[in-house]
């Protein structure tokens, strides 16, 4: 053997016993945490049509002919004699008026909608078992120890 190394001593049982410090490495498993982005739903903004019923009053003006008679005053005879007589057909027309309701759509722009993205940050945990050495040193029962004198 060369210098610096040494024998060791042989046990009772005849494992060997070291006569100088051993050393061992401990190990344990580490946990790393990746986080990787993953696609996990496709939304679309879509347009549609809902249809809804409105009923709106609107003041409508007609006009309508009415029969009014009121006699003759005898001081007002001389001038209704200036009519025209029985033989005498005349008609009066009178054209009649009245408001329709007519109604007209159209599409004029009332809002704008955005579809905005944002990050939510939430604490998640995350549970996992890692396994880890432990280091102990046994001795051996005083019985099993035999001490031999040199």
């Amino acid at each position: 053997m060369g210098a610096g190394e040494h024998d060791p001593q042989p046990n009772n049982d005849g494992t060997p016993v070291a006569s100088f410090p051993v050393t061992v490495t401990r190990s344990e498993e580490q946990l790393r945490i990746h986080l990787a982005s993953v696609p996990v739903e496709r939304v679309r903004l879509e347009r549609y049509i809902v249809s809804e019923e409105r009923t709106i009053t609107v003041v409508i003006h007609r006009e309508e002919v009415r029969l009014v008679r009121e006699p003759i005053l005898p001081d007002e005879q001389e001038q209704a004699v200036s009519a025209p007589g029985l033989d005498q057909y005349a008609d009066h027309t009178m054209l009649l008026r009245e408001e329709q309701v007519t109604v007209t759509k159209s599409v004029v722009p009332v809002e704008r909608v955005t579809l905005v993205k944002s990050i939510v940050t939430v604490d998640e945990d995350v549970s996992l078992e890692r396994r880890k050495e432990h280091v102990d040193v046994s001795r051996p029962e005083a019985s099993t120890i035999s001490r031999e004198a040199p």
